[in-house]
């Protein structure tokens, strides 16, 4: 069964390598990538044009690379991750994710993901009233989950795709 990735690899670089590495490291099957295509999540086009990066992805290890639409690709990192999840459930070919993180800790991000997918409404209530007062959605999100979340785990932007990814894969196997 193929492990699969979700990036931008705009532009591959070495951490790519190294976890496309890792993971032909520990098993024999195809890894596969669901990367976002002209319009990346920072809201604009990508540095590298999309062929580029796919031809950069296959040298790179990478076995087959899918589009992930622009509708997800420019979105939130939840609606970033929830699009490419959904395609990979789509396929059929695979179950297993692989994703870098700066935390490192699986336990951590699985626990915050579960707190992210059974929000509480008196979350949902702290960050209307923080983006109320000027807080950015990010920085609501984090301070609201104080308490529930160790504290910056989700303002690092790999642990908090990471995050998503668990929390997409959780709901879209729930539903």
């Amino acid at each position: 069964m193929p492990t699969a990735v979700i990036a931008e690899f705009d532009p591959f670089h070495n951490g790519h390598k190294y976890l496309i590495d890792t993971i032909k490291q520990n098993t024999d099957d195809a890894v596969i990538a669901v990367m976002s295509g002209a319009w990346v999540q920072r809201g604009g086009p990508a540095i590298t044009d999309k062929m580029t990066r796919t031809r950069m992805a296959l040298s790179g290890g990478i076995d087959l690379v899918l589009e992930l639409p622009v509708i997800y690709s420019m979105a939130t990192a939840e609606r970033f991750a929830a699009g490419a999840v959904a395609i990979l459930k789509a396929t059929g070919i695979t179950n297993r994710l692989a994703f870098g993180s700066e935390c490192g800790d699986a336990a951590a991000l699985a626990h915050a993901a579960r707190a992210l997918y059974n929000e509480p409404p008196e979350v949902s209530e702290k960050i209307k009233k923080l983006i109320s007062e000027g807080e950015s959605y990010a920085a609501a999100r984090d301070k609201a989950y104080t308490g529930i979340i160790p504290r910056g785990l989700l303002s690092s932007p790999n642990d908090i795709l990471a995050t998503e990814y668990i929390a997409a894969a959780t709901a879209q196997d729930a539903g």
